[in-house]
C-alpha cells in the first residue's frame, strides 16, 4: 500500500498527464498546505484552469481515505478529473470585483470552537463570545461560501465591527428557531412548535426540559444563540440553562435545576463528540452555561474541571 506521500504524488502526475492530453482543458494541478475550519491543516490540490476565476481544491487526504478503504489510484484519478471538468462549465456566483457593495447582502455568520480552529481565529476576523466560541463571517451564495479573511477585510476598507454589524443586519426575521427535542426528534416537521416564535411572554412549564436551538435549515445553526435577543428571550422562557454544544449545526439548551448534573452531562458531550457526532460538525467538548448574559464554561470536557470564573474559562 502507497504512503500518504506517494499515493499523492501518484495522483497529482496521474492528474497532470491525462489533463495534458486534452487540449482544450488547459488545466493543472498543484499542491498546498490549507486551513479548512473544523479540519486544521490539510493537503489542498487545486485544480487550476488559464483564464478560470475558480480554482477547485480537493483535499488529498480525503482522496487518501479512499484508497486505503480499497479503491484503485487510477480509479480516482478518473472520477476525480471527470468532477474538476464539469465544475468549470458551473457559472460561479461571484463576479470578478470581489468587493464588499457586491457583496454586503450575503455576508452571513458561522459559530466555531477557537481551541479546535486556532488557526482560523489568527487569520479572520472573529468575534469571541464566551465559552471558547467565537463568531466568523462568511460570504454565501448557494453552494458556494467563501470564508472572509483578515486581508480580504482590509481589502473591503472596513472594520470588524462594521463587518459583524453586517452580519447581524442581514440575518432573517424569525431565523432563529427552538423545538422540544422530544418534537424535533419524534415529531411531524410541520406540526413542530416553534417556542421561539410564540407569542406568549413567561415561562416555560416545567416538563419542557431540553430544547433544541437551531436555523430554519439547521445548517450551521448554533450560531443562533448569538442572534440578537435570543439570549434574552431564553432567559425569559426557562431562566438560567445549560448549553450542550451538540454540533456546529445546532445546540442542545437545558434548563438548570437541582435534577441536572453537570458531570453526567458533560460526560455524555465527551462521548457523543467521539462517537456520534462527525469529526468537521463538532462544536466543542465543554458544557456550557448561561446564567448571565454571556456563556461561559461549566464544566470542561474530558477532563470534569469546573469553571467559577470566565477570565478562566477564556484561556483556552
Amino acid at each position: 500500500m502507497l504512503s500518504f506521500t506517494e499515493f499523492t504524488e501518484e495522483f497529482i502526475t496521474g492528474c497532470n498527464g491525462a489533463l495534458r492530453t486534452d487540449p482544450k482543458a488547459a488545466i493543472r494541478v498543484e499542491s498546498g498546505a490549507v486551513t479548512k475550519p473544523q479540519r486544521g491543516k490539510l493537503t489542498g490540490l487545486r485544480f487550476i484552469k488559464e483564464g478560470s476565476m475558480i480554482a477547485p481544491t480537493l483535499y488529498a487526504e480525503d482522496l487518501y481515505s479512499r484508497y486505503t478503504q480499497g479503491c484503485p489510484v487510477d480509479r480516482i484519478t478518473h472520477e476525480v478529473i471527470e468532477t474538476i471538468r464539469h465544475s468549470f462549465d458551473v457559472t460561479l456566483p461571484f463576479t470578478e470585483d470581489f468587493d464588499l457593495g457586491s457583496m454586503a447582502d450575503d455576508i452571513n455568520l458561522r459559530l466555531l470552537s477557537k481551541k479546535r480552529n486556532p488557526a482560523i481565529a489568527e487569520s479572520v476576523p472573529h468575534m469571541d463570545v464566551g465559552g471558547g466560541l467565537m463568531l466568523i463571517t462568511d460570504v454565501v451564495r448557494g453552494d458556494f461560501r467563501a470564508m472572509i479573511t483578515n486581508d480580504l477585510l482590509k481589502d473591503f476598507d472596513i472594520s470588524k465591527d462594521e463587518l459583524f454589524d453586517i452580519a447581524f443586519g442581514n440575518i432573517p426575521e424569525n431565523e432563529a428557531v427552538m423545538y422540544v427535542l422530544s418534537d424535533m426528534v419524534y415529531g411531524d416537521p410541520g406540526e413542530r412548535r416553534d417556542l421561539l416564535s410564540e407569542a406568549e411572554d413567561g415561562p416555560l412549564p416545567e416538563d419542557f426540559e431540553v430544547f433544541v436551538l437551531s436555523n430554519r435549515d439547521t445548517y450551521w445553526g448554533a450560531a443562533t444563540l448569538f442572534y440578537p435577543g435570543v439570549i434574552d428571550r431564553l432567559h425569559e422562557m426557562i431562566g438560567n440553562f445549560y448549553v450542550i454544544p451538540s454540533s456546529v449545526h445546532e445546540v442542545l439548551i437545558m434548563r438548570v435545576s437541582a435534577d441536572a448534573d453537570p458531570d453526567k452531562i458533560s460526560e455524555m458531550i465527551w462521548s457523543a463528540n467521539r462517537s456520534v457526532v462527525d469529526e468537521e460538525d463538532v462544536l466543542s467538548d465543554d458544557l456550557l452555561i448561561c446564567d448571565s448574559d454571556k456563556l461561559r464554561v461549566a464544566v470542561r470536557g474530558g477532563s470534569g474541571c469546573k469553571c467559577e470564573c470566565e477570565d478562566g474559562c477564556e484561556a483556552d
